[in-house]
């Protein structure tokens, strides 16, 4: 009997290979997989509540629950920062959420948990710079990955051209649940184009940079199973680095810093109006904030969680 293979823009995530390459993987070694489903994240928290249940009765679940991956082909109810719906074709894009226990962090990690949403960033940036550009494999995507505060990835629209134009290409989304104000777990949601077209995307956001995929800017397909692999791999090389390191990597990969930026703030003030602050982004803190100055010489300081970042 012959046998077909399926072109890679269609082909399903290889579960085998996934498990004989990260099953001795901190990360993915253990998968919860549905073809459909209405949010990776939503099974993330459903196995962490699964497993604090179980807990009572065999010592060693939650623990045993940490690096578990969720993956899927087509989510329903997939989100980003501020209930942004993602929505991608079937089998064409990565969507992946990672559950950690705080446990099984570094000492540095659970202590500063604002560290993570920068190490997946830098994790996801090293993941990308190491595709090759053409075929052939002589240059690297390297400099065409870039990151946009706080945590989407860009790609070069065209890797070869000059000067490089940005997409974005993934986003990242994290929660975090706190026991007694310690860190207990986390949830990592990742979002990555792969193998969509130019015309399978949304419109782009005004202001926002536009959507691009690994196939629309390298111009052929990119085998998902393979990425997703290197993607665990170098999440679990980071999560025993300093935190002096992730935050040098992560700063030295914002396309922001150096940008004429708008930021909208909610105003606690005023429900539903927005206080707007323009000026050059020049630097970010160790903690994750945002640092802008205005033509007038004033600073101020943002966090991620309740600002949209536009570039002027």
């Amino acid at each position: 009997m012959t046998s077909i293979s399926m072109p890679l823009n269609h082909a399903p995530l290889n579960l085998d290979s996934l498990r004989r390459s990260l099953n001795d993987c901190p990360i993915g070694h253990t998968i919860h997989y549905r073809e459909r489903t209405a949010s990776t994240m939503l099974l993330a928290h459903a196995e962490r509540a699964a497993a604090t249940d179980r807990s009572g009765q065999q010592a060693g679940d939650l623990a045993d629950a940490s690096g578990a991956i969720f993956v899927t082909e087509e989510q329903s109810a997939g989100r980003g920062r501020m209930q942004r719906v993602w929505e991608t074709p079937y089998a064409s894009a990565l969507l992946v959420s990672i559950l950690l226990d705080a446990t099984q962090l570094s000492p540095a990690l659970r202590q500063r948990p604002q560290l993570l949403p920068m190490l997946v960033g830098v994790a996801a940036a090293h993941t990308l710079a190491a595709l090759p550009i053409k075929d052939t494999g002589e240059e690297l995507l390297g400099r065409c990955v870039t990151l946009k505060w706080p945590n989407d990835l860009l790609l070069a629209i065209d890797p070869l051209a000059s000067p490089l134009t940005y997409g974005k290409v993934a986003g990242i989304l994290l929660e975090s649940s706190f026991h007694h104000n310690r860190l207990d777990y986390v949830v990592i949601g990742i979002g990555l184009n792969v193998n969509q077209t130019r015309r399978q995307f949304p419109p782009a956001q005004v202001g926002a940079p536009p959507p691009v995929s690994l196939r629309s800017s390298l111009g052929r397909c990119v085998d998902r199973t393979s990425l997703l692999v290197n993607l665990c791999r170098n999440l679990a090389a980071l999560l025993d680095s300093a935190p002096s390191s992730i935050y040098n990597q992560w700063r030295a990969l914002l396309h922001t810093l150096g940008q004429p930026v708008t930021v909208r703030t909610m105003d606690s003030r005023m429900a539903d109006v927005d206080s707007i602050f323009e000026g050059m982004a020049i630097d970010v803190t160790p903690e994750g904030d945002l640092v802008v100055e205005n033509s007038h010489r004033e600073r101020r300081f943002f966090s991620a969680g309740a600002v949209t970042l536009r570039p002027n």
